[in-house]
């Protein structure tokens, strides 16, 4: 018998997002954790960056937010086609800005078990 929809109960769960404006830039964060309690996150950004940068900033953020947590099995939903396929290695990162943020994202990364991104 397969039991469908059942929550993991050690995989934290994760939505974020990084934009830019005329108004101001910051990240917003929402973790999940394996009992559903949900933890948002919200940073202001006090320096000029474009939206990709900010949607790094985003990402870096809530992986430290998460380890801090020692989480250790975690599923990130994100809407930049660009950091996720820079992340998984199928796009190069080709912008001079964004390659410490993603050499530095590879590396918080590895302190994970399991991580997958959607």
């Amino acid at each position: 018998m397969i039991i469908k929809d059942v929550p993991s109960l050690t995989t934290w769960t994760m939505y974020f997002d990084g934009a830019t404006n005329s108004k101001g830039k910051g990240v917003g964060i929402v973790l999940i954790s394996p009992r559903d309690e949900h933890i948002p996150i919200s940073i202001k950004l006090d320096f000029d960056c474009t939206n990709n940068v900010a949607k790094y900033e985003a990402y870096i953020a809530s992986l430290e937010a998460t380890l801090s947590l020692e989480v250790q099995d975690l599923d990130l939903y994100r809407d930049s086609l660009l950091v996720i396929c820079q992340t998984n290695g199928k796009w190069l990162t080709k912008k001079d800005k964004l390659v410490p943020y993603h050499t530095y994202l590879t590396s918080l990364m590895k302190s994970f078990h399991n991580i997958s991104f959607t």
